[in-house]
């Protein structure tokens, strides 16, 4: 992973890690919503579902995370901040429309994916119940993935359809 912590263990590490994941995911849905009103109201409802099941998996993490080393601080570095700005960036300067944004999404989830199967992967040395907690977030993580690319489709077969119509 990314960041660096001095003296944590391997597991507080990766779960940390996770924390500030899951914090961008939130803060990119919520980006999200606020800065675009093109989005369908079915569109709002899950990126709304998304971001409590966010906030749930923070707490989860957190908690665990508590249990192992009672230090959570989990402020972003400012590879996050980069990273978060320039997430902001491209929501207000991409196409105003539903299929861009859920398309961003998607790419933040790729993102999200690919950092529990990384931690999934250095298994060695995590505990069984952190193993299953983090297998029940990426459970999660790819029901969202396979929601939002049907989300997308969805758009784009509709955008297809009012061409012919006009």
């Amino acid at each position: 992973m990314i960041f660096q912590y001095p003296q944590v263990s391997k597991t507080t590490q990766a779960l940390k890690d996770l924390i500030r994941i899951n914090n961008d995911r939130i803060g990119g849905y919520q980006a999200a919503l606020h800065q675009s009103a093109s989005l369908a109201e079915s569109t709002r409802d899950l990126f709304k579902s998304i971001i409590d099941e966010g906030i749930l998996y923070r707490q989860e993490l957190m908690q665990k995370v508590k249990q192992l080393d009672h230090d959570v601080r989990t402020s972003p570095n400012i590879l996050g901040k980069i990273y978060m700005a320039w997430s902001d960036l491209k929501v207000t300067f991409a196409c105003d429309t539903q299929r861009a944004i859920i398309t961003n999404c998607l790419y933040n989830e790729e993102i999200a994916l690919h950092a529990y199967r990384a931690a999934l992967s250095k298994g060695a040395g995590i505990s069984g119940d952190v193993l299953q907690m983090l297998a029940e977030h990426e459970t999660g993580l790819k029901r969202n993935y396979e929601l939002l690319k049907c989300y997308r489709e969805m758009r784009h077969t509709a955008d297809s359809s009012l061409m012919y119509m006009v």
